[in-house]
């Protein structure tokens, strides 16, 4: 009997693995972070935020620049209802921060950044979740 419920535990504890080692071979090697930071809901579907950074090569390390993508994930179907980009931290050369909570609710988000050309010129970033696939930003120097 202790067997059947020991094979029973192992085999619920391998069928409950999100992705597989392929598919994370499969994964880009620009991603260089993937965060959870909040839930959202929307009429009658749930889900959490996450945020991706990936690196934008463009030519050398010299030149790579930080992307910031933000993905509204859907708990029934764990996939992306929308992906954006948050294009203000593209504009310029920026590094930055992973995103810091602000509200008890986790709509609304700061990240600190620097510009990569411009060695100690740091800003704040106040971005701001709504809807499904909207935002806003604020950049506070």
């Amino acid at each position: 009997m202790r067997v059947i419920l020991f094979l029973i535990l192992v085999l619920s504890i391998q069928s409950s693995v999100a992705i597989t080692k392929e598919e994370a071979a499969t994964l880009s090697p620009f991603i260089r972070n993937v965060t959870v930071v909040g839930k959202w809901q929307e009429n009658e579907i749930e889900g959490y935020y996450r945020f991706v950074v990936s690196i934008l090569d463009n030519g050398g390390f010299d030149n790579y620049q930080y992307q910031l993508f933000v993905q509204w994930i859907n708990d029934d179907t764990n996939s992306p209802v929308a992906t954006i980009e948050i294009k203000e931290l593209v504009s310029e050369r920026y590094s930055f921060s992973l995103p810091e909570c602000l509200n008890r609710i986790c709509s609304e988000f700061k990240i600190n950044a620097s510009l990569m050309d411009k060695l100690g010129q740091d800003n704040t970033f106040t971005i701001r979740l709504s809807a499904i696939g909207k935002y806003s930003v604020i950049k506070r120097s």
